[in-house]
């Protein structure tokens, strides 16, 4: 059938000539065969979550989230409790953490978002932050339909798999991933605000302060607000949240957003107020399941720009940020998030051969938000930053292609499994290169 389509953040929107839903893992085969024959290109889609317009295509457009849920669990590792754990492609990131946890499992480098599928989220390179690399790092094995139509699979003993941990979906349609899981466990999550001083002062304590880590920053200020989650002593769950406490919080989120997304800009002060009376105090330490605690709807709509940059320059982007972007008169509602992560192996993951400071920004859609995320982008590109590939960013292959080490070892992997470029789309072009 044909129908437009367009990405949960409204950022990005196509018609394809066909919207097709695969029903099973023979349905993408013989989607792929038809569309190769029609010479019509062929992209997949599942949440529409990513920022950027990976998915869309003039084409065929292949909708995967019927081929979900947990389809096959390994045996358990005698010394480690760890376990591979087969899943389709279309599950929810929400949905894999709830049914891991319901096997008493759980996988690392979860991200805090439920809506995205796993094949979306493992081929952007989505991630959490801490010790712990991103999901993509935690995946020993793919089935994927190839550029011929052909199902392959690809795992420990393919030297193509650091490819496939983050390949944009240019190899290929992925239909199920095999996920390294690891034996659930209560975590602790604490909340407080520190100097923001602190963390420039030794960024690589700070990213080895705790399994989880993260802060969130409003570029006026001078101290930040620090989340961690660690294993938790006691073993005993807190006590749900109060439902008052969240009717509250989000009442107060949505008339942020309500004046945010308002025709005429704030003045500064008022808006910096507003961020402010958004932004409740810290909240009380909390005992739950990883799945709880990691993972969480998002209820406002937004645009994001991400960059990972070497975790050793994170003090010197911060200080240009935050003269930067008070210049720029623009300020959002949504404070920066700055989270650090370890070095990767993925030939295409940002994070690729050395640790790693992702700096997230996010506004909603308000005058002045354009410049401010092109201000923070000039200054983390200068910083050897590496785009997020799920989130807004404006480089391309000319600049791109110096940054990743592999960048011509993926391109013999697309050769290898999309001779013909089924796959591709203007603005995979504009990444790999046509």
């Amino acid at each position: 059938m044909t129908r437009s389509w367009s990405n949960w953040a409204g950022t990005a929107r196509c018609s394809p000539q066909t919207y097709a839903i695969a029903r099973s893992e023979a349905d993408v085969a013989t989607l792929v065969r038809a569309a190769r024959e029609r010479g019509v290109p062929v992209r997949a889609v599942g949440a529409g979550h990513s920022f950027a317009p990976l998915a869309c295509t003039p084409g065929m457009l292949v909708d995967v989230r019927r081929l979900r849920g947990v389809l096959a669990i390994g045996r358990a590792d005698a010394a480690t409790g760890a376990v591979t754990v087969t899943v389709g492609a279309g599950t929810s990131l929400g949905e894999l953490a709830a049914a891991l946890h319901l096997r008493g499992l759980t996988v690392h480098g979860l991200p805090t978002t439920t809506a995205p599928t796993l094949a979306g989220a493992v081929a952007t390179g989505t991630h959490g932050g801490g010790r712990h690399a991103s999901l993509s790092a935690q995946v020993v094995g793919f089935r994927v339909v190839t550029g011929t139509g052909d199902m392959r699979d690809v795992d420990l003993e393919s030297d193509l798999l650091p490819a496939f941990r983050v390949s944009l979906g240019a190899l290929g349609v992925v239909t199920r991933l095999v996920l390294r899981c690891v034996p659930g466990q209560l975590l602790e999550r604490r909340e407080a605000d520190g100097a923001l001083g602190g963390l420039l002062a030794d960024p690589v304590r700070w990213a080895a302060s705790a399994e989880h880590v993260s802060a969130f920053w409003f570029p006026w200020q001078d101290r930040v607000r620090h989340h961690t989650l660690q294993p938790a002593s006691d073993a005993r769950p807190s006590a749900a949240v109060s439902p008052v406490v969240t009717i509250r919080d989000d009442l107060l989120r949505g008339w942020a957003l309500r004046a945010a997304v308002a025709r005429s800009p704030l003045p500064r002060a008022a808006a910096q107020r507003l961020a402010e009376l958004c932004r409740p105090a810290p909240a009380p330490p909390h005992r739950g399941p990883a799945h709880t605690c990691c993972v969480f709807p998002q209820r406002l709509r937004f645009a994001a720009l991400e960059y990972g940059i070497p975790l050793e320059r994170l003090p010197e982007a911060v200080e240009r940020l935050r003269v930067a972007l008070r210049r720029t008169g623009f300020t959002s509602v949504l404070p920066l998030e700055i989270r650090p992560g370890p070095a990767e192996t993925a030939w295409l993951s940002p994070a690729q051969g050395r640790a790693t400071a992702w700096i997230n920004l996010a506004a909603p859609r308000t005058p002045g938000r354009d410049r401010w995320l092109r201000t923070a982008e000039e200054i983390l590109v200068e910083a050897g930053g590496r785009p997020h590939w799920a989130k807004r960013h404006s480089l391309d292959a000319s600049v791109l292609h110096d940054r990743y080490r592999h960048w011509h070892d993926f391109r013999a992997a697309r050769d290898a499994f999309d001779p013909d470029r089924v796959f591709r789309s203007p603005y995979l072009d504009r990444l790999l290169g046509s």
